[in-house]
């Protein structure tokens, strides 16, 4: 299976969630955002009930359980 990782899972990125759980052969494993809202949603949402949790990317980018990253975070958080 293809560990994923959601980095940003507010409107765009919990659309994004629900589509790759769609995906055969994929796993969401980490959910990253900064807000507990978001979280939260996103937690009730996820089809693996063992998804990490966490508010910083890097740890979610690090892990050794995700293959790939799907990152929707809003524009302002985009470098210039």
């Amino acid at each position: 299976r293809i560990g994923v990782a959601v980095v940003g899972v507010g409107t765009r990125g919990s659309y994004l969630l629900q589509q790759v759980q769609e995906c055969p052969n994929t796993e969401v494993r980490v959910i990253c955002d900064l807000y507990e809202t978001n979280l939260t949603r996103a937690q009730k949402a996820v089809f693996n009930k063992q998804a990490a949790v966490t508010r910083d990317w890097e740890n979610a980018v690090a892990s050794k359980d995700v293959d790939a990253v799907v990152i929707a975070t809003p524009d302002f958080w985009h470098a210039r």
